[in-house]
């Protein structure tokens, strides 16, 4: 309620007296300032630069804000700012000083922007990902018939892999939308395969994609009608199509060049199959949304095919869908082969690759080609063989010329009574008279010649042990020792048995001259009787007894002399014992002398002390 000017608290004046003009205030209203202050609009560093918009002549600000373009920073009648000074403009480092000014906070402007923009892709990519997380979460959770029949109706096999889909890059097409809506009206259909349909042939599904393009040319020209455009040709239609698919095409490669680190370039073919994969999954993933909304999910429980909705109303599921279950349930896991039946279809397939990679032309010519590198090796081998084949002929002959001569011989020698010498050394190999004839040359023995040689062989050495066994029952002489001699392989020359009996004496000797001195020592026969336990024991004691009538050192003498008899005759446990022993006693006598020493030394100390003792008591009362 104080008028203006007056005291107010105490008698201290605030604000301007009456009637004064308030120069602030009027600063405030034809002053432009530079906003960015606290509370104030964000800052546009250009808005001085603009030449198109007017430009104030005074710009206040407390502090020098960088070079501005036809402005000087100093203070005025109008207080410290930018003055705007047409002077400016013909100065060459003004300028450049300003260019350089507006580049750095278009700069600073640019980067802002693009962090915004980074921050801002980076926090959808998470919520994308959040997303993602969810629906593949509750996909897991979901029960698998569920997921089953959702993933039919959608028309597609794995619903993690475009759940957070993006939507298309910028500036994709509006009227694609109505195209997808339209296959998805209709593509249960097209599909074919799992809904008891049969499979489209490829000039119906050319004919049905013509239908298609046609009907949307259709509709493109009746929405111009509608519209007041002017119409357009089909031929104009596809080639403004074309041009648009050209542009988002050119728009997606700066875009994927842009990116850190930059993205290869695509074609034009890799661009159109890369929209086709998106345009299919926008299809899936609004198939699978209107089967939400239709709650065709609550009509199935685990465990059952079909079943009734939460409401209780039956809800079965649609046709079509029930046949894709049910050809589902039947392909992969009614009908699944068992692990033997799958290793029979493996071994089959095997085998049919097997067949086929034989029947191939690779595999034919192959094989020729090894017929006839085996042909050419054998052919050389066969032209070789003859020469061989001779060569080896002779020296077999010669060989069993060789034998059949020395067996005729031996058996003339044996027969005349003089042929001893060589009394079965070695078995001498009987030719056969069908094998080799003296007076003809050698023919090759066949197969059943040598069978019948061995088989004659073999008759003549039982026959020989036969006869051997029965002469030693006659005789009263060992059966199994003559049936030895019989053997040829088994006899020993006189030559042998003479050597092995002069071993025999020499072992005999050398076991003699260990055992004892000579042949007639120790008895009639000559052999050295050795002392037992007891008689030894008794031995010693007689000595002992003898000893404790002898003095000590004669006692320790006989006692040495005792242990260094034993230590010779005694076995090598003994020996080792009284070495022991010997040990311990010398070790006990070494600790007898230490400790006599000891107790000496200790008693001559003593009495040392005890004398200088004296002569000290002695010394001390003299001097009293």
């Amino acid at each position: 309620g104080a008028p203006p000017g007056g005291l107010r608290g105490g008698g201290v004046r605030s604000g301007p007296p009456a009637g004064a003009l308030n120069m602030a205030a009027m600063r405030g209203a034809q002053i432009p300032r530079l906003p960015g202050g606290p509370g104030g609009t964000p800052y546009d560093p250009l808005a001085a630069a603009r030449p198109d918009g007017p430009k104030p002549s005074f710009i206040q600000t407390p502090r020098w804000m960088g070079c501005r373009r036809s402005y000087v920073f100093k203070t005025g009648k109008l207080g410290i700012g930018y003055y705007k000074d047409e002077l400016a403009l013909k100065s060459e480092a003004h300028i450049k000083s300003a260019e350089a000014m507006e580049a750095a906070e278009r700069k600073v402007i640019e980067d802002r922007l693009a962090a915004e923009r980074q921050a801002a892709e980076a926090a959808e990519a998470a919520r994308l990902a959040v997303e993602r997380d969810r629906r593949e979460r509750e996909l897991r959770e979901r029960p698998p018939l569920e997921a089953l029949a959702e993933r039919l109706m959608a028309g597609y096999t794995d619903p993690a892999a475009v759940v957070g889909a993006p939507g298309g890059q910028a500036g994709e097409q509006e009227e694609e939308d109505d195209d997808d809506e339209e296959d998805d009206e209709d593509g249960g259909s097209a599909g074919g395969k799992g809904e008891g349909t049969a499979a489209l042939t490829e000039e119906e599904k050319k004919a049905r994609q013509e239908a298609k393009v046609k009907e949307r040319y259709e509709k493109e020209v009746k929405r111009r009608e509608e519209s007041g455009e002017p119409p357009i040709s089909f031929e104009e239609w596809q080639a403004s199509k074309e041009t648009k698919r050209k542009e988002w095409w050119t728009k997606e490669n700066e875009r994927r060049a842009a990116q850190d680190p930059p993205q290869p370039a695509l074609s034009f073919e890799e661009w159109e199959k890369l929209e086709a994969e998106k345009k299919k999954e926008k299809k899936r993933a609004r198939a699978r949304e209107r089967g939400k909304r239709d709650n065709l999910e609550l009509a199935i429980v685990p465990g059952q095919m079909w079943a009734t909705s939460k409401t209780g109303i039956p809800d079965n599921l649609p046709e079509a869908v029930r046949k894709k279950i049910t050809a589902k349930l039947v392909n992969e896991v009614i009908m699944r082969p068992s692990p033997e039946m799958q290793e029979r279809i493996r071994i089959a397939e095997s085998e049919k690759a097997r067949a086929e990679r034989l029947k191939s032309e690779d595999h034919q010519v192959k094989v020729r080609q090894d017929l006839d590198r085996a042909f050419d090796e054998l052919q050389s081998k066969a032209l070789a063989l003859p020469a061989v084949q001779r060569r080896l002929r002779e020296t077999r002959a010669r060989k069993i010329r060789e034998a059949a001569i020395a067996a005729a011989a031996a058996a003339a020698a044996e027969e005349a009574g003089d042929g001893d010498g060589k009394d079965g050394t070695l078995e001498v190999e009987i030719a056969d008279e069908l094998l080799v004839s003296l007076d003809k040359d050698f023919e090759p023995p066949t197969t059943q010649l040598l069978v019948d040689a061995k088989r004659r062989h073999a008759e003549l050495v039982a026959r020989a042990k036969d006869q051997a066994y029965r002469e030693a029952q006659a005789t009263g002489s060992n059966p199994a020792l003559s049936v030895l001699a019989a053997n040829r392989a088994f006899q020993i020359s006189a030559e042998d048995k003479l050597k092995f009996q002069e071993l025999g004496t020499k072992a005999a000797k050398s076991l003699e001259a260990k055992t004892g001195d000579g042949p007639g020592e120790g008895g009639s026969d000559g052999k050295h009787k050795k002392e037992s336990r007891d008689e030894k024991t008794r031995r010693d004691d007689e000595e002992d007894e003898e000893e404790d009538a002898e003095s000590d050192s004669d006692v320790k003498k006989r006692k040495k002399k005792r242990r260094r008899h034993r230590s010779r005759s005694g076995s090598y446990d003994e020996r080792r014992r009284s070495r022991e022993r010997e040990s311990r006693r010398r070790r006990s006598s070494r600790d007898r002398d230490r400790d006599r020493g000891d107790d000496e030394e200790r008693r001559r100390r003593s009495r040392d002390q005890e004398d200088h003792r004296r002569r000290r008591h002695r010394s001390r009362s003299r001097s009293r």
